[in-house]
């Protein structure tokens, strides 16, 4: 409201008109663009990590409903902040927008000195505001693998490995090479070589 004041009493109020809008149509656009990327790829990596069909014995470790609401709540906020960096970037992307020549070129790459001054840091803007972006969509993306399959990796790091023959489960503990009989002898020595979370399911 100050600024407001101020402006119209020296007959600008334009300019903070202008400053007020533009700083909100960024942030519209930047958590529009942030929110859809993050939801897009953590609902496709959660869908994808999930198992399609639950057999007897299985379970989701969290509800469904739960984690998506989860990824929704998470995107919202992480947009939200998203938006309100590049919404405090407004005078460079005026500057970018209203930006001119300066009618002089460098001598290495033979550029108008505008090009540093105007468009270049808005390059840089969105450069790291799209890192950063990709960044918080991998650690998601991890994290939705890991809440859809967290029983499994549970399991195998314990030692634990249902067997599909008879529907049995069959806890193999990590250590020396051991028989387990079934109708018959079947040496399984590989398995015991092998790393404490390496064994297949």
């Amino acid at each position: 409201i100050t600024d407001w004041m101020w402006f119209g009493s020296q007959g600008l109020a334009d300019v903070c008109t202008t400053r007020l809008w533009l700083a909100l149509a960024v942030f519209a656009g930047g958590f529009v663009i942030a929110l859809a990327f993050l939801l897009a790829n953590w609902l496709i990596a959660w869908r994808a990590s999930r198992p399609e069909t639950l057999y007897e014995g299985q379970r989701d470790p969290l509800p469904r409903s739960a984690i998506r609401w989860l990824i929704v709540v998470a995107a919202l906020v992480l947009a939200f902040f998203m938006a309100v960096v590049v919404a405090g970037e407004w005078p460079t992307i005026l500057l970018y927008l209203k930006g001119g020549s300066f009618g002089q070129t460098d001598p290495l790459f033979h550029n108008d000195i505008g090009f540093y001054v105007f468009e270049l840091p808005l390059y840089r803007l969105l450069r790291g505001w799209a890192l950063v972006l990709l960044v918080l969509t991998a650690i998601g993306a991890a994290a939705c693998y890991l809440m859809s399959n967290y029983e499994q990796l549970a399991r195998r790091c314990s030692g634990q490995v249902t067997m599909a023959p008879g529907g049995r489960r069959v806890t193999i503990p990590p250590g020396p090479p051991f028989t387990l009989p079934q109708g018959g002898e079947a040496t399984t020595s590989v398995l015991g070589r092998m790393p404490r979370c390496g064994v297949p399911v």
